[in-house]
């Protein structure tokens, strides 16, 4: 990214923030921002055509790029390489390990101005997802010893993990569970995650997360492969909602270290291996482990980029 558009995401990433802080509200015919309870209102005038994008729960950045490509005409090509530029990451006061937006656009449903670049795309959609992380936030993940990214990476997983929102923080117990004890996570997730990154999907990003891995396919070689290597893989696997950054900030407390989809949407907890694997046999089905848009979706904010 060239410094004049790497400014240019900055001032549009202040811009967001800003509109989502200050309740800027749009209307037809004339724009009225809200200045310490004083309308100002500008004239009615041409706007350029408005599309409207929306970003799934659950979605990597290529599931992202092709859907800003459907929906404004975007280039998914030109957005992926804006989603990975590694000094707009930095611009956005990303910082290692973090090496992409990947996890950071986040999901919502967008109004989009016609002609808008993938660049400003990608920092409006990382501006929104900075404008959730309060305070209060930051304290609670130093309470819990993990860091911002760390937080996300885990909400990355939990997000992909449970089909129903309400399991989510009993899914992330699990995990935190895990991670105090040393205890691999073995999330089937992460290594489909690895998989499709390193061998890709044949171009069709419809084709993300929607099937089940083999048992040989457990031994892919990734650190992103949470059966082969303890702690949290190098990076977040899609992007959370803020069901799951909050499932993982505020996690139920509980005995489980396993846990199985049963077919319907929900899961079978488990404390010990032995109850786990009667779990296996009772619920394992062939359908896949995971949707591209879960089964019960988080509500998704609006906003305007």
């Amino acid at each position: 990214m060239t410094g004049a558009l790497r400014g240019a995401a900055l001032v549009l990433a202040s811009v967001v923030a800003a509109m989502t802080a200050s309740g800027i509200a749009w209307r037809e015919g004339e724009r009225q921002l809200h200045r310490g309870g004083e309308p100002v209102v500008e004239q009615d005038r041409p706007r350029p055509a408005i599309h409207e994008l929306i970003v799934w729960p659950g979605w990597r950045l290529e599931q992202i790029a092709a859907a800003a490509s459907r929906a404004t005409g975007a280039d998914s090509d030109r957005f992926m390489d804006a989603a990975n530029d590694k000094a707009a990451v930095e611009g956005m006061g990303l910082s290692a390990p973090v090496t992409s937006f990947e996890g950071y656009l986040a999901p919502g449903r967008y109004r989009v101005q016609e002609g808008t670049s993938e660049e400003a795309m990608v920092a409006g959609l990382a501006a929104r997802f900075q404008a959730r992380w309060s305070a209060e936030l930051r304290r609670r993940g130093k309470t819990l010893r993990l860091t911002p990214a760390e937080i996300v990476t885990l909400a990355s997983i939990v997000e992909r993990e449970a089909a129903r929102s309400s399991e989510m923080p009993t899914i992330a117990g699990v995990f935190l569970r895990r991670l105090r004890i040393g205890m691999p996570l073995q999330s089937d997730p992460t290594v489909l995650y690895a998989i499709d990154t390193a061998r890709g999907v044949g171009g069709n990003a419809g084709l993300y997360w929607r099937r089940r891995l083999e048992p040989s396919e457990l031994r892919f070689r990734s650190p992103y492969n949470t059966y082969l290597h303890e702690g949290l893989p190098p990076g977040p696997i899609a992007a959370p909602s803020d069901r799951a950054i909050q499932a993982v900030l505020r996690a139920t407390p509980s005995p489980y270290l396993y846990f199985m989809a049963k077919g319907d949407g929900a899961h079978a907890f488990a404390r010990t291996l032995r109850e786990h694997e009667a779990n296996v046999g009772r619920y394992r089905t062939d359908s896949p482990a995971s949707n591209g848009a879960p089964g019960e979706q988080a509500p998704l904010q609006g906003v305007h980029v």
